[in-house]
């Protein structure tokens, strides 16, 4: 089987009206349990990865059927219409699907998370509902890819009441957590100055000193939007506790 045939697989998996059942039951299921449920071997995807690894997963292979699990799982409440309206998309633009599909399974497979996962299906249904462009939605599969999984809930607790997109200090944001995340590209970090207008009142004192302020840039209202669900809904399925 070839990898365009496990992609093939994968994108049928999407489409497929029994996904839905099979998703909502086994999302959260163990690894040593991910294959005691013959719905999960029937998925087009998985059945094609037991192929090609003649049925035998491994730790490694139930991890990707987990996470494949889990981003499937939220595309659940994707209509027939839009899902309808992606595969046309992807039967008609060539460059599209590679850019899309082909690197989507790729990025699974190298989730250190399965919580991770969740998110990038998150992701992925902005992408198909058109909240998201393609070059967004893989730059933000790349920044959930490369952040701590801690640092990225973190982040969605705060959600979209981020105001005037200025963080004073987010309980649940720390300092350390607001300079990875500004590196990965989500903020902006902004270096402030602490005594310029006491010095240029008064003259002379102390030398300037500074601190760092963090503002949610564009890329991460984005993020942040795309992933409001997750921390809206509060069900055993959000990533964000």
């Amino acid at each position: 089987m070839s990898e365009k045939g496990i992609v093939r697989a994968f994108i049928d998996s999407i489409l497929t009206p029994e996904t839905r059942d099979t998703v909502v039951d086994w999302a959260e299921v163990g690894l040593d349990r991910i294959l005691d449920n013959e719905a999960v071997k029937e998925l087009p995807v998985v059945k094609t990865i037991l192929a090609v690894r003649k049925g035998i997963l491994g730790l490694k292979g139930s991890h990707l059927v987990q996470k494949i699990i889990r981003f499937l799982k939220r595309l659940e409440d994707v209509s027939e219409d839009e899902k309808k309206a992606f595969l046309e998309k992807l039967a008609t633009d060539e460059k599209y699907t590679t850019q899309v599909m082909d690197n989507l399974l790729l990025l699974l497979d190298r989730l250190d998370d399965a919580d991770k996962a969740t998110i990038v299906g998150e992701l992925f249904k902005s992408l198909i509902r058109g909240s998201l462009t393609v070059d967004e939605f893989k730059k933000l599969s790349s920044i959930v890819e490369k952040a701590f999984i801690s640092d990225l809930q973190a982040l969605m607790k705060v959600g979209k009441n981020f105001g005037s997109l200025k963080f004073a200090k987010p309980k649940a944001l720390t300092s350390d957590i607001m300079k990875q995340l500004a590196a990965l590209g989500l903020l902006t970090e902004l270096i402030m100055a602490n005594n310029l207008v006491h010095q240029a009142r008064y003259g002379g004192g102390a030398p300037p000193s500074y601190h760092f302020e963090y503002t949610i840039n564009p890329l991460g209202a984005k993020f942040l939007t795309a992933c409001e669900p997750l921390r809206r809904n509060g069900t055993k399925h959000s990533v964000v506790e």
